[in-house]
């Protein structure tokens, strides 16, 4: 099991809840900030082996958290993978003229972000990922717990429904 730190910088609350519930599991210890300046703030404090780092954050967008984060000298090193839900498209150039480790756009399934963070730490896969279901990793031959799956479920669809309403936003005001 992992026992690396994650600092997990996202204006949403349920994405946060998510990627914790997500990554507690796997034996990650999660901190969360809000916005940009808590974010950098806790990074400061915590020195975190790695960050995930939303791009629409109020006051200072993602990539302006990232280009001072890898700024400090104490946190140069830190992998930085960025989450939004905009496009791959929207965002891709500004996020490789980054110092990012990579994109992942939301919504992220457990799977996706486990492999996403272990790669980032150059972990290596101590176990297979089994289960029918992608979103919480279940092993049909476990037991599982319901409030756990009750959990990931509503706070998957709460943080689906945001996003969803950011694109349509973004894409109104394009027009």
């Amino acid at each position: 099991m992992a026992s690396s730190s994650v600092l997990i910088i996202d204006d949403d609350p349920d994405i946060r809840e998510l990627f914790a519930t997500f990554l507690r599991p796997a034996g990650y210890q999660v901190t969360a900030a809000a916005d940009g300046v808590s974010g950098l703030s806790m990074a400061q404090r915590q020195r975190p082996d790695m960050i995930l780092l939303d791009i629409g954050l109020p006051a200072g967008d993602g990539l302006t958290v990232l280009k001072r984060l890898k700024g400090l000298t104490t946190l140069q090193s830190v992998p930085v993978l960025v989450i939004s839900g905009r496009s791959a498209i929207q965002c891709g150039e500004e996020v490789k003229k980054s110092e990012a480790i990579g994109f992942l756009q939301k919504p992220v399934d457990r799977a996706t972000l486990l492999s996403a963070v272990r790669s980032g730490l150059k972990e290596e896969v101590q176990e297979q990922e089994t289960g029918p279901c992608s979103l919480c990793g279940a092993d049909p031959a476990a037991a599982i717990d319901p409030r756990l799956l009750e959990q990931i479920a509503t706070t998957a669809g709460r943080a689906a429904a945001r996003e969803v309403a950011q694109i349509l936003r973004s894409k109104a005001s394009v027009k």
